[in-house]
C-alpha cells in the first residue's frame, strides 16, 4: 500500500510539473496513470484543468463532476466545473457551478472573479467574445539553452530589419534571417510537442489547435514569399514575451546602475499583467496585419495569395485562441461603427457586410453563444 501511495503521488507531481511547463498532454497522461492507482478528487481536479487547457471541455466536465462527487465540499472542483461549462458555452450552468463553489468557500477571489465574468457574459451583447476561463494556463516558463538563444536571435534580427542602420541590403537579410529563425523555433516547439511518427495524422485536430503548428506554417510561407512590411511583428513580440521570464532573473545579476535603469521595467513586464499585455499586443498586431495585407494587394496583385493564406492562418488562431477572438471582435466592432456611421454611404456599409461574410470574420450569434 505504501508503494502504491508513493507511486500515485510521484505521478501527480510529474503531472503538475508537466502542466507548469504547458505540456498538457503529458499532464493528462500522468494524472490518468495516478488515478489508476488512487481515486482522488485532487487528481480529477488537476486532470480537468489539463483537459481545459487543451480545450477538451467534455472531458474536463466529466473529471470536474467526478471531483465534486468524491468531495462535495471541495470549492475548486466547482471552479473546474464552471470553466468546463463555459468552454461548452453553457453559461447559466457555469454561473451555478461558481455560485456552488463560493457557497463552500466565500473567500475565494478566483471563484468570485469567475462568477462575475460569467454573469457579465450572460448579459453581454450578442457576438461578444469569451473572457479568459477559470484556471487559465500558467505564465510562460523560464527558457534556457537553445530555446532562449533562438528568441534572443529573433528579436535582434527583427530590430536590424525594422531599423535599417546598415542599409537596405542588411535589412533585407535580417528579414530573411528572422523568418528562418522563427521557422526553426516553431519547428523545434512542434517536434517537442508532437514528435514524428506514423500516428501524427491521427492527431490532426490537436495539431490544428496548436500555436506552434500555426506559426510554423506562417513562417514557412513567409520564407517562400517576398518580404512584406510588419508581417514579422507578431512572432517577434511573442519572442520578447518568451524571453521576459529569463530576463527577470538575469537582470538581478547586472550592475546596480543598469538595474536602476531597466530593472523596474523588466520586472513589470514579468508580472502576469505585463505578460498579458505583451500577448495582447502580439495578437492585436496579428489581426491588424490582415488589414495591412489587404491594402498591399492594391500595390501588388501577387500579395493576394499571401492574403488568402493569412486569412486561413487567422481562422486557425481564432478557433484556438481567446486572445485572437478578443482582438477580432474589437476590430470588427470598431469597423462596424465606421461603416455604419450615419455619414457613411449606405452602399459602402452593404459592401462591408458582404466582405465581412466572405472573409469569415463575422461570428454568428449562435456560434458565439
Amino acid at each position: 500500500m505504501a508503494e502504491a501511495t508513493a507511486g500515485w503521488e510521484e505521478l501527480k507531481d510529474l503531472g503538475n510539473a508537466a502542466f507548469k511547463e504547458r505540456q498538457f498532454e503529458k499532464a493528462v497522461e500522468h494524472f490518468t496513470d495516478a488515478i489508476e492507482l488512487h481515486d482522488s478528487h485532487l487528481l480529477y481536479s488537476n486532470r480537468s484543468g489539463a483537459h481545459a487547457s487543451l480545450a477538451q471541455w467534455k472531458e474536463a466536465l466529466a473529471d470536474a463532476d467526478k471531483c465534486v462527487a468524491l468531495k462535495p465540499d471541495f470549492a475548486k472542483g466547482y471552479g473546474r466545473k464552471g470553466a468546463a461549462h463555459e468552454g461548452l458555452g453553457q453559461l447559466a450552468k457555469a454561473k451555478e457551478a461558481y455560485e456552488a463553489g463560493l457557497a463552500r468557500d466565500p473567500h475565494s477571489e478566483t471563484l468570485r472573479a469567475a462568477l462575475e465574468s460569467a454573469t457579465r457574459r450572460l448579459s453581454a451583447p450578442r457576438g461578444a467574445p469569451p473572457p479568459f476561463a477559470y484556471g487559465r494556463p500558467p505564465s510562460a516558463p523560464v527558457l534556457t539553452g537553445p530555446a532562449l538563444l533562438l528568441n534572443y536571435a529573433i528579436v535582434m534580427c527583427f530590430i536590424l530589419y525594422m531599423l535599417p542602420l546598415f542599409g537596405m541590403r542588411v535589412s533585407f537579410y535580417a528579414y530573411r534571417l528572422t523568418t528562418l529563425l522563427c521557422a526553426a523555433k516553431y519547428t523545434r516547439a512542434f517536434l517537442l510537442k508532437f514528435g514524428i511518427s506514423r500516428t501524427l495524422l491521427t492527431r490532426w485536430n490537436e495539431i490544428k489547435a496548436s500555436e506552434s503548428a500555426h506559426y510554423l506554417a506562417l513562417s514557412l510561407a513567409l520564407l517562400l514569399w517576398r518580404p512584406i512590411p510588419f508581417v514579422l511583428v507578431p512572432m517577434s513580440v511573442n519572442a520578447v514575451g518568451a524571453m521576459v521570464p529569463a530576463l527577470v532573473q538575469q537582470v538581478k545579476t547586472l550592475p546596480a546602475r543598469v538595474q536602476a535603469l531597466i530593472g523596474e521595467r523588466i520586472q513589470s513586464a514579468g508580472t502576469e499583467e505585463g505578460q498579458t499585455l505583451i500577448a495582447l499586443f502580439a495578437t492585436t498586431s496579428e489581426v491588424m496585419l490582415c488589414v495591412g495585407l489587404a491594402l498591399t494587394c492594391f500595390a501588388s496583385v501577387r500579395n493576394v495569395g499571401m492574403l488568402l493564406f493569412y486569412l486561413n492562418f487567422l481562422s486557425w488562431r481564432h478557433a484556438s485562441s481567446q486572445l485572437t477572438q478578443q482582438a477580432v471582435w474589437a476590430l470588427r466592432t470598431q469597423m462596424d461603427g465606421w461603416f455604419h456611421h450615419k455619414w457613411a454611404p449606405k452602399l459602402l456599409g452593404v459592401a462591408y457586410e458582404k466582405c465581412k461574410m466572405m472573409l469569415g470574420v463575422y461570428i454568428s450569434p449562435a456560434k458565439a453563444r
